[in-house]
């Protein structure tokens, strides 16, 4: 009989979980109520389905919107494209900021959508440093992320920075800028969440084991 295999053995343990009565009769994932473990538990066991939005980017999104509730409340049409980027139900007090604009426009109140909902941009803004940074925002996030879950006790240094900042174009304090300006905004995980998805990957890698050939002897 054919051993099986740790990967075999893994993919074993989580069909029998999800495949028990007890697994659907849960309440169905909802990024705004689920915890972060529930989330990656998730987003790991569908990783390789291209078509939809990984759930762990989905819990995000929620922890956005609901972390920065009253802004959405003011600016409900970036709420609702956030939503519908990530493929999620906006929440109720979400729908409710959006209908109210969108019919105080349409039933003449005021008299264009800007009105309504506010300019997408500041006047004045420089729209291709605005794109630059936009770009580099979400560079330095993912290498920052990359970079920390790979090695979850590295400190969080001038040197860490001007790292990132080479690989994306940016000088150091400028990296560290724009990655503080998007965790102000939610975007990404803590990085106490990230040391802990860091650990949970090494614990995870399978040991290497060394194959010792054995040595012919002359005759």
């Amino acid at each position: 009989m054919e051993s099986t295999t740790q990967e075999e053995s893994t993919w074993c343990d989580i069909y029998l979980e999800f495949s028990t009565e007890n697994y659907w009769t849960k309440k169905p994932f909802d990024p705004f109520t689920s915890t972060l473990a529930e989330a990656e538990k998730l987003n790991n066991l569908h990783e390789t389905d291209l078509n939809t939005i990984p759930a762990l980017v989905q819990f995000i999104t929620a922890q956005e919107l609901e972390k920065r509730k009253d802004y959405y409340k003011e600016h409900p049409l970036k709420g609702v494209a956030l939503c519908i980027q990530n493929d999620l139900v906006a929440p109720l007090w979400l729908a409710y900021a959006f209908l109210r604009e969108y019919r105080s426009a349409a039933h003449g109140r005021v008299r264009t959508w800007d009105e309504a909902f506010g300019p997408p941009l500041p006047k004045g803004t420089n729209l291709a440093l605005f794109r630059r940074a936009r770009i580099n925002t979400t560079k330095v996030i993912n290498l920052f992320s990359k970079k920390i879950q790979e090695n979850p006790l590295r400190s969080v240094n001038k040197a860490l920075w001007e790292e990132i900042g080479r690989e994306v174009g940016e000088g150091a304090t400028r990296a560290e800028e724009l990655y503080r300006e998007a965790r102000k905004l939610g975007r990404g995980l803590t990085l106490e969440q990230l040391r802990s998805r860091g650990m949970s990957r090494h614990d995870a890698k399978p040991t290497k084991t060394k194959k010792h050939t054995g040595l012919r002897r002359k005759t």
